[in-house]
């Protein structure tokens, strides 16, 4: 659910970057087949639960780095600085 609300986001601002939810939404598909089937339990030689978390893990930062590119192309600076700004304000 997350990826096509990123995807309707993405498609949105700019549609050029939507091509990395619709990956992402097609490997959580994937994933979600192979545990609802129990295909995890039958095919031993891959670590199902690490191999699933990796992947999210690649796609929480490839979404990091493309929000980020998707910021800086936009133009506006000052909402990306006061981002920044609120941000280190609220970790400190």
């Amino acid at each position: 659910i997350l990826c096509l609300v990123i995807l309707i986001c993405f498609s949105a601002s700019t549609p050029g970057y939507s091509s990395l939810s619709v990956v992402e939404m097609i490997l959580a598909a994937i994933f979600f087949v192979i545990y609802m089937c129990d295909l995890h339990t039958k095919i031993q030689i891959i670590n199902w639960p690490w191999s699933d978390f990796f992947r999210t893990l690649i796609a929480a930062i490839l979404y990091l780095i493309t929000s980020i590119v998707v910021l800086v192309e936009g133009g506006n600076h000052s909402k990306i600085i006061a981002g920044v700004l609120g941000l280190l304000a609220t970790s400190l």
